[in-house]
């Protein structure tokens, strides 16, 4: 049984001097609304990605200026993709 991942907080930097900026926010459980610890979110399309920590955040940071599609991705779970 795979259980769909939610992404909450998901908020976005951009810093414009440098041109690049960051992403992070939370993963829980959709259901029990725990934070789950380890999940891959990564930028589809890039090398730019991290794993979420002990409290479900993550943060990616050195993000060009653009619009991405974010994929978390958990054993277990269904792969989630937000679209930007």
């Amino acid at each position: 049984l795979l259980l769909p991942l939610v992404l909450l907080s998901l908020f976005s930097e951009v810093a414009w001097a440098q041109r690049t900026g960051e992403i992070s926010g939370t993963v829980r459980d959709r259901s029990t609304k725990e934070a789950l610890v380890g999940v891959a979110v990564f930028l589809e399309g890039t090398q730019l990605g991290t794993a979420s920590d002990e409290t479900g955040r993550f943060r990616i940071t050195g993000v060009p200026t653009g619009s991405y599609n974010l994929k978390a991705t958990f054993v277990g779970y269904e792969p989630l993709t937000r679209f930007n």
